[in-house]
């Protein structure tokens, strides 16, 4: 039976239970790493009751549903990939069909070399080598990447082209993920003219969170609805983490040979699924769950749960059985309540964020410090370009997603930075608060602007200043006044331009150190600055 079909019976068959309408069911758990989780309750014939949580790389920013290759390598904010291979207990159970999105081009198996079909992305960071990874994993290497948003695989039947006709043929024409709902601008030049729909296929935005914070207890609470009847249920808790290999999962991954050195294998130990009974009736119950049920396909393919076999690491904490640390000496590695008549009615209603104000800014991002109420566990904050751009609940669930804040203290003031911005642009920045049970707060908001971007010395043209060997030469001049007042006043300038600064200073110090070399470049450069002069 599908969940529609569940609710709508017990609704008519179970008016009687409405009476106990203010039940709550708390699950802890204590995450290690940064895990895929996944949180759903079930009755005890197996029927999908709900999705109390899951985080937000799948449930918002679409990680199981986007084009490219299943078996890529992976990195931080990679792009590309479908990752089935993330929840597929939790997909396959809730049996919603999404189209499967690939590259508008076909080439699956292309990391790079989707220009032409690829707008600016606001979340995901472009590909990053091994070497760049070991050195910074936590920021992108550049705030003007592009990506391919996807087209539905089932649209491409009727394409002349045979790498399109192979991939309909070899391909199921739909995924049991949703697709990434962040997007709200989209490039009618380069996009599929469908992307703005996939806010509207995902439904998950309410119980997305982000993945809680390592080696912290992480509750998770849930009213249940009127219609739920007393009884036996089972709480599920599938997890899954990249870069978990051992002897029996290590699976190989896919090399895109023109950019061999990008990504690291990402393949290894599948999800883990955990399962505690939970009794549901007239008196409060717990129970917690000390070892893992089963394990899910290595390669999402479908949703069953294969038994314990020996194949996963137990007793490593971060990986396998120990990618949900224990919650104390007794071993539980999830906890449940349940608690039919909670205090306050279940939850008590949650106050929104108080005294928001700009606390910092620069040429790409502002800093918004803001204290945190009583009655909140976690803030959402969004932002849309322009003055008074979220206005509504629509907007705000429309906008371009910030941070997740959790584990603050009341009255503490709070600071997060949203970076990755443009110059001289006014921002709505909005916050919403949450409680445990997901109740949300009124949005507040206000607006943010980022400065000029003022060049410093280090900004200098390099090239041309190595060629010359002065800033102050006038065709230095020409070209840094041209990189000013046009390139930096559109997005493809500043993408060249950040392109620019990335490559050419190691270029720049093998000219300067050559007569030879400037002469050559100077008379390279000549007609560039021949052309720039003109335009000014």
């Amino acid at each position: 039976m599908n969940p529609r079909a569940f609710w709508l019976v017990l609704t008519i068959g179970l008016v009687q239970e409405t009476a106990l309408a203010e039940r709550v069911v708390d699950v802890e758990l204590r995450p290690a790493g940064s895990p895929q989780i996944a949180v759903w309750l079930e009755t005890e014939t197996g029927v999908l009751v709900d999705t109390l949580m899951v985080t937000r790389l799948v449930g918002t920013f679409g990680l199981g549903n986007r084009p490219g290759r299943s078996d890529f390598g992976h990195g931080y904010l990679w792009p590309y990939g479908r990752r089935e291979m993330a929840l597929p207990v939790w997909a396959h159970k809730r049996g919603v069909k999404y189209d499967r999105l690939v590259f508008q081009d076909c080439k699956e198996s292309a990391l790079g070399w989707h220009e032409l079909t690829s707008s600016l992305e606001p979340f995901y960071c472009r590909p990053m080598t091994e070497t760049e990874m070991s050195v910074d994993t936590i920021t992108c290497p550049t705030t003007a990447f592009r990506t391919d948003k996807g087209v539905p695989l089932r649209l491409l039947g009727g394409s002349a082209r045979p790498e399109c006709r192979a991939l309909v043929e070899g391909e199921s024409q739909f995924s049991y993920y949703p697709p990434r709902n962040d997007l709200v601008f989209f490039d009618q030049a380069r996009d599929w003219e469908g992307v703005p729909e996939y806010r509207t296929q995902n439904a998950l935005d309410a119980v997305s969170q982000a993945t809680p914070n390592a080696g912290q207890i992480h509750r998770v609470r849930w009213v249940l609805p009127a219609g739920v009847p007393a009884g036996r249920y089972f709480v599920y808790v599938e997890v899954n983490e990249e870069y978990d290999q051992n002897a029996h999962h290590d699976y190989s991954f896919f090399v895109d040979p023109a950019l061999s050195d990008y990504g690291i294998e990402g393949w290894g130990q599948p999800s883990v699924v955990f399962r505690v009974a939970l009794e549901v009736g007239d008196g409060e119950t717990a129970a917690s769950g000390t070892e893992y049920l089963g394990y899910g396909a290595y390669d999402g393919q479908d949703g069953l749960i294969r038994p314990a076999d020996g194949t996963i690491t137990v007793g490593v904490p971060g990986s396998g059985e120990g990618r949900l640390l224990p919650l104390g000496t007794s071993g539980e590695r999830v906890r449940v309540r349940y608690d039919p008549d909670a205090e306050g009615g279940g939850c008590p209603s949650v106050l929104p964020a108080e005294g928001l104000f700009v606390s910092g800014a620069d040429f790409d991002f502002v800093e918004v410090t803001f204290s945190p109420s009583y009655s909140a566990s976690r803030y959402e904050v969004r932002y849309a370009e322009g003055r008074g751009a979220i206005r509504s609940d629509e907007e705000f669930n429309g906008a371009l997603p910030g941070p997740q804040m959790t584990d603050m203290i009341p009255g503490e003031p709070q600071s997060f930075r949203l970076d990755r911005l443009r110059a001289e642009t006014t921002y709505t920045v909005a916050v919403r608060a949450y409680n445990d049970c997901l109740g949300a707060s009124e949005v507040v908001s206000l607006d943010a602007s980022t400065e000029r971007r003022v060049f410093a010395t280090v900004d200098a043209c390099f090239i041309a200043t190595a060629a010359h060997g002065s800033m102050q030469h006038e065709d230095v001049v020409a070209l840094r006044r041209f990189r000013d007042q046009v390139l930096m006043q559109t997005d493809t300038g500043r993408a060249f331009v950040s392109s620019y600064y990335e490559h050419s200073p190691a270029l720049a110090d093998r000219i300067r150190e050559s007569e030879g070399w400037k002469a050559v470049t100077r008379a390279a450069l000549a007609p560039i600055v021949g052309l720039v002069k003109t335009v000014e």
